[in-house]
C-alpha cells in the first residue's frame, strides 16, 4: 500500500505542477470538501467545538459553513504546494509591512502562524531579498517530506528538520549570521496545538517561547507574520513588529499569543489547526 500511495502522490503532484495555479487550487478545494468530512470525523467534531469557543457568536449553521470552508481551504493549501515557485512569479502574494523585516543582513525572528497559505509568509520574506531559514517537522511519509523539502529549497529557503540533532544549532547560526529565522508559533506537537491558548490551561513553552527567547538573546527583531487567502487564488502577507527593548520574555510570549488569537478569530476557517484543537 505504501508504494502504491507514493506512486499516486507523485503522479498527482506532477499533474498539479503543470496545471494553471487557479486550477490546481480548485482541485485541492474539491478534494478537501470531499475527503475532510468523510475521513476526518474527529477533526470535524473538534473544529465545531473550537468554533464554539473561538467564535461563540456564530450559530450552528454558521459553524457548519465555516467548517466546510476550512476543509476546502486545507485542500487548496496542499495542492498549491506544487505551485509554490509560481506564487511569487505570478504576482499572487501581496505584502504589508515588509519594511518591518529591516534591511537584509539584520537578524529577524519571524513568528509565523499557520494561517492562509502559511508557506507564503516565508516566500514573501524571500521576495524582499532576505535569506530565510526555519525549523520544520518532517511528515511521516518520506516521499511527501522529500517533495516538500525540494519545493522549499527551490524557492530559496533553508529547512532545518526537527529530527536533526543539530537543528537548534543550525537555527542559531542562521540567525546570528543576520538572516530571517521562521518559527511557526502555533505548531501541533505531542497531540496538542501549542498556541494560542484560547482559554486553555496550558503552558506556552513551544515555538512561541523559543521565538521570544531567541529575539532577546541575540538582539534580533521580533516580527509576527500571518497570511490571508484572497480570491484568485491570491495571498496577503502581513508583518507586524513587536518591541522587545525592556520587555520580559513572558510578556513577549503573551503579546504573541494575543496576536495569534486576534488573527485566527478574524478568519478561523483559514487556520490549519482548527480541526486539531482540543478543549
Amino acid at each position: 500500500m505504501g508504494k502504491l500511495q507514493d506512486a499516486v502522490d507523485l503522479a498527482m503532484f506532477r499533474a498539479l505542477g503543470v496545471m494553471p495555479t487557479p486550477a490546481a487550487s480548485a482541485v485541492g478545494a474539491a478534494l478537501g470538501a470531499m475527503s475532510g468530512p468523510l475521513f476526518h470525523r474527529v477533526g470535524e467534531a473538534r473544529a465545531h467545538t473550537a468554533l464554539e469557543r473561538i467564535r461563540p457568536e456564530v450559530n450552528l449553521a454558521g459553524r457548519k459553513l465555516l467548517t466546510r470552508r476550512m476543509w476546502r481551504h486545507i485542500g487548496r493549501v496542499f495542492t498549491e504546494f506544487s505551485r509554490m515557485r509560481r506564487l511569487n512569479l505570478e504576482g499572487r502574494i501581496d505584502i504589508l509591512g515588509g519594511h518591518e523585516l529591516l534591511q537584509p543582513g539584520q537578524p529577524v525572528v519571524l513568528a509565523a502562524s499557520h494561517t492562509g497559505n502559511w508557506e507564503t509568509i516565508a516566500i514573501a520574506a524571500i521576495m524582499l531579498r532576505h535569506n530565510v531559514g526555519g525549523i520544520y517537522m518532517p511528515q511521516r511519509n518520506a516521499l511527501r517530506t522529500r517533495l516538500a523539502e525540494k519545493e522549499r529549497a527551490d524557492v530559496g529557503w533553508s529547512g532545518f528538520p526537527t529530527t536533526a540533532p543539530d537543528a537548534m544549532r543550525r537555527c542559531v547560526t542562521h540567525l546570528r549570521a543576520g538572516n530571517v529565522l521562521v518559527l511557526y508559533v502555533d505548531e501541533y506537537k505531542s497531540s496538542v496545538v501549542q498556541a494560542p491558548r484560547f482559554g486553555r490551561d496550558i503552558p506556552l513553552n513551544g515555538n512561541i517561547r523559543l521565538a521570544a527567547k531567541l529575539a532577546k538573546r541575540y538582539d534580533a527583531a521580533l516580527v509576527f507574520g500571518d497570511c490571508v487567502r484572497l480570491p484568485g487564488p491570491r495571498f496577503r502577507v502581513a508583518y507586524t513588529p513587536i518591541a522587545t527593548d525592556g520587555v520580559e520574555t513572558d510578556d513577549l510570549v503573551k503579546r504573541l499569543d494575543q496576536m495569534l488569537e486576534t488573527s485566527i478569530r478574524a478568519r478561523p476557517e483559514q487556520w490549519f489547526n482548527l480541526h486539531a484543537m482540543r478543549f
